[in-house]
């Protein structure tokens, strides 16, 4: 009796620990919730340096059967410097976009002044798929958008602790079958439970001349999001 306790608790100990070690990249949206962001990021030109600060915030207004949830959008607060001059920039405007569970704007149909720059949309991306702690998960996937953007790299979940997961990723984007890849180098740290995203850390090279009209050739971009409430 008492071996076969001891073997019973055995089993638990072990499916809890291996429990512990997998995290699921699914978002879980609540209606009502908010979410805001401290934005800070970084341009380098071969001329001069860019930097932006700002907020965003994140409303979930609707849910859909399969997951996928409609945020209301807002950047405020924005403050652009170059060459040492700050500009106070005037307040984007309130969008309400389609979210899948793994954080990435549905934007088919979309016209092109209306999507997310590369530099957000791909921020925070991971598979779709629960991760091991220490594993590598391969993505190759082709997004069902206007441009039928490509994404290839890999993903890795570093670290489970404290209810904090850590993701390390490296990402080639090709928008277009004549451009180079844009490559992105990305940490990203989430809540263990909801999979709602803590703060992401990214740096961006071969960035395409036509994502950030009116500038000279970007050689890279660095952006940090943190949330705040």
């Amino acid at each position: 009796m008492r071996r076969s306790i001891a073997l019973t608790a055995l089993v638990a100990f072990f499916a809890l620990a291996t429990a512990q070690d997998v995290f699921s990249p699914a978002r879980i949206y609540t209606v009502g919730e908010k979410d805001v962001y401290g934005l800070s990021m970084k341009m380098a030109t071969g001329q001069y340096d860019v930097s932006i600060v700002g907020k965003l915030s994140y409303l979930t207004k609707k849910l859909h059967e399969n997951g996928d949830a409609d945020l209301e959008s807002n950047a405020y607060d924005v403050v652009m410097n170059v060459m040492g001059q700050e500009m106070k920039q005037p307040g984007g405007d309130v969008t309400i976009r389609r979210y899948n569970k793994f954080g990435a704007a549905i934007e088919k149909g979309v016209s092109k002044d209306k999507r997310q720059p590369i530099f957000m949309k791909f921020l925070t991306y991971r598979p779709a798929t629960p991760m091991k702690v220490g594993q590598a998960v391969k993505i190759d996937e082709v997004l069902d958008d206007e441009a039928k953007t490509q994404v290839k790299g890999t993903a890795k979940l570093d670290s489970l602790i404290d209810g904090v997961a850590k993701i390390t990723s490296v990402l080639d984007v090709t928008q277009s079958k004549t451009k180079k890849p844009t490559h992105f180098e990305s940490v990203g740290y989430y809540d263990a439970k909801s999979s709602k995203l803590n703060r992401a850390e990214s740096k961006l090279t071969n960035v395409d001349a036509s994502e950030m009209e009116g500038m000279p050739p970007v050689n890279s971009i660095t952006v940090v999001v943190e949330r705040e409430k």
